[in-house]
């Protein structure tokens, strides 16, 4: 009985340091705490108890005797994390132990293609073939190493053995047309069943110069293709290459102006077929990326393997990685990537690390990186991130500090294009209470996006906090609400504005339905608690009330509240409200 109990308290232990208090997991210490529970050593603490010769000699045996279970749910583990480095080395002891085994070899393979150790990751595609795999993802590794050796010949046999499924359907006419276009020939008959074989049908006509080709492809129907608007520009500028000049107008006809604007440079053309398919299977990686995020990381992995230089493959990998908190990871992709040719993207990504560093924790680290690339560059929307972040931190004296400097380097003259720095500009204006400055700030916001939800709400809503201009600040809202239907906030600050105005019924309506979209916000309920009391439902206010302290209010809306459930409302009397919690989260849309 006592062992069983070391053994139970131990799991206990175990799976307590799996948990980041702060949601920020180290990059190996729960996985080994995982395996620790299975294979690992003993504990200090439970070295230190009172325990037989016998005992001791019994645990240590236990946890000292190397166990392949171990390692293989450290492993399950650290790839549900996205650390498939270490789930790759986990997988490899495990392998170790069960040699010819060909699910873990297939589990292996695959991870340590994702994680980058390519050397292994074909040595293991020609042992599970050895072992009798029959799948084709050990066969698509194949082809790719033998087409990066430059044997196109070679890749159109191996192509045929790849057995048809659901990926290879995709990648085979793909990985068979480059090939093809390797050996000077032009094979895109089979690229015709969905918008990334149409897209690399021209890829291919443009890299081997097949002028007639490219004009029947030019003869369809752009508009409605599905393809992204850079994927359009890259086919008009190859287009404009060939000199169907008209055709490639005609490409971005269904683009809209204002994204036209904001096209990228000119494209260089693909100059191998390793080139081609490794820009392939990095649009395999997009597609899947939203639902399938380990298969997007494996193709994208491909890719790299086949070109370093595929920086969009990269850098999808750091936004995955970032998505599952591997901040330091997303970052050394992001260093990795050549910006020496490139000053614009340079720019770029040094103030994506900075948003990294932010959401890791580390503000003043992005902060440096920022003053840095604005020393350097006089970038004026690294500077306005600089107020961002300052604002974000609620340090609002800062942030408008900041953002008068973003004023001086654009010469104090606004543009459409700017408008978002007259946006924040306002709200830490409002929030230091020069509410002159700010309303002017957002008035002319407005003027410049007339139609922006967020700059609708934020202004409307401060009226209404005021209790001045409530028609316009009601009508401002209603429009905001059309367009964020779904916005908690926004229907919220709809709702607060029919409470000013005495339309407690409408004031309930509204704000249930922001509470349905946004149920955890201390505020909304807060609102909602002051609507239900005037309309005589008081049972249901004080449960708001208490609703809105267990969301940890500010110590402003935490006494309100307390002193509400307490006496409840005169009536119509308004509630402390906070009008940052229903504006600045709109600067970036959260």
């Amino acid at each position: 009985m006592k062992r069983i109990l070391l053994l139970l308290t131990t799991t206990t232990l175990a799976l307590t340091a799996c948990e980041d208090k702060d949601g920020r997991y180290a990059d190996i210490h729960w996985y080994d705490a995982l395996k620790t529970w299975i294979t690992g050593k003993v504990p200090e603490k439970y070295l230190e108890q009172q325990l037989t010769s016998e005992e001791l000699a019994m645990l240590e045996q236990q946890f000292t005797v190397r166990s392949p279970t171990g390692s293989y749910l450290a492993g399950r583990f650290a790839q549900s994390r996205f650390d498939w480095e270490t789930a790759s080395k986990y997988f490899t002891e495990v392998l170790a132990d069960n040699p010819g085994s060909i699910d873990l070899e297939r589990r292996a393979m695959a991870l340590a293609m994702g994680a980058g150790r390519y050397p292994e990751a074909m040595d293991l595609a020609r042992s599970t073939l050895k072992s009798g795999e029959t799948g084709s993802l050990p066969r698509l590794f194949l082809a790719i190493e033998t087409l990066k050796s430059g044997n196109y010949a070679q890749v159109l046999t191996d192509t045929q053995k790849i057995p048809d499924d659901g990926i290879s359907e995709f990648v085979k006419p793909l990985l068979k047309a480059w090939a093809s276009a390797g050996t000077g020939k032009l094979d895109i008959t089979q690229l015709n069943k969905n918008v990334v074989h149409f897209y690399h049908a021209i890829l291919i006509a443009d890299f081997l110069n097949d002028k007639t080709a490219l004009k029947n492809l030019a003869m369809r129907d752009y508009t409605n293709i599905g393809l992204s608007t850079k994927s359009l520009h890259q086919i008009s500028d190859i287009f404009t290459r060939h000199d169907l000049t008209a055709q490639a107008k005609d490409v971005l006809r269904g683009v809209p102006e204002s994204e036209k604007a904001q096209l990228a440079e000119p494209v260089d053309k693909i100059d191998t077929p390793i080139e081609g398919v490794a820009r392939a299977l990095f649009d395999m990686a997009t597609v899947l990326y939203q639902d399938y995020p380990d298969s997007a990381r494996l193709f994208a992995q491909m890719s790299l393997y086949l070109n370093s230089g595929e920086n969009d493959s990269r850098i999808l990998i750091a936004h995955m990685s970032a998505q599952f908190k591997r901040f330091d990871e997303a970052i050394s992709l992001f260093n990795e990537i050549d910006t020496s040719k490139d000053p614009q993207m340079a720019i770029r990504i040094q103030r994506q690390i900075a948003e990294l560093l932010e959401e890791a924790g580390k503000p003043d680290q992005a902060i440096k990186i920022l003053e840095n690339v604005v020393d350097k560059t006089k970038d004026v929307e690294a500077q306005i991130q600089i107020g961002d972040l300052y604002r974000e931190q609620e340090k609002f004296e800062l942030a408008l500090k900041e953002y008068n400097k973003a004023f001086s380097l654009l010469g104090d003259t606004i543009t459409a294009k700017h408008w978002n720095l007259l946006y924040a500009r306002g709200i830490a204006n409002e929030r230091l209470k020069n509410w002159k400055a700010a309303e002017k700030d957002l008035k002319s916001a407005l003027a410049l996006e007339p139609d922006h939800p967020y700059i609708l709400n934020y202004l409307g809503y401060s009226w209404t906090d005021q209790g001045i201009n409530l028609d316009e600040a009601t009508r401002m809202i209603e429009k905001a609400v059309r367009l964020r239907p779904d916005d908690g906030y926004i229907v919220d600050s709809l709702g607060w504005a029919y409470y000013k105005q005495g339309k407690y019924k409408q004031a309930s309506e509204a704000l249930e339905r922001a509470i349905e979209l946004s149920p955890y916000d201390p505020t909304i309920n807060d609102h909602l608690g002051d609507a239900y009391w005037q309309v005589g439902r008081r049972n249901e206010a004080r449960f708001q009330w208490k609703r809105a302290l267990s969301f940890k209010p500010d110590a402003e809306l935490n006494k309100s509240l307390n002193e509400k459930i307490e006496n409840g409302l005169a009536s119509g009397t308004p509630s402390p409200s906070q009008t940052e919690a229903n504006g600045s989260k709109f600067l970036t849309g959260e």
